[in-house]
């Protein structure tokens, strides 16, 4: 689940947004693909999961008692550009639930997951 959520703004200060409409949202991760699973979209082709539906995913380690799972999304913008999200669960962690940490956009956003 979504627990916190911080943006950059125009002048490059990171803060809390506004409207933080993100938190509180519970989402899925395929931890084999490393595609979202499920969460309810937030624009056209993405989800605050994880990347975006039409985004190449790459996971680069699946996780286990001793590490992380962490993986990569990489999609096409607009003007020539490139959506880029990373997400990093700490599986090693004793707890239940997990924490994770997810740069999407301009956002950093984390919170836990089980």
């Amino acid at each position: 689940m979504v627990e916190h959520l911080i943006q950059q703004g125009p002048n490059g200060a990171i803060a809390r947004p506004a409207n933080p409409y993100l938190i509180g949202v519970v989402f899925t991760v395929d931890r084999t693909a490393g595609r979202p699973a499920a969460g309810p979209a937030v624009g056209p082709g993405s989800t605050p999961a994880f990347g975006r539906v039409d985004g190449r995913v790459q996971v680069l380690a699946a996780g286990n008692s001793e590490s992380s799972f962490v993986a990569t999304s990489v999609a096409p913008a607009t003007g020539g550009g490139v959506h880029f999200s990373a997400i990093r669960v700490e599986e090693y962690a004793f707890e239940a639930k997990k924490p994770f940490v997810l740069m999407e956009g301009s956002m950093v956003i984390s919170g836990t997951c089980e």
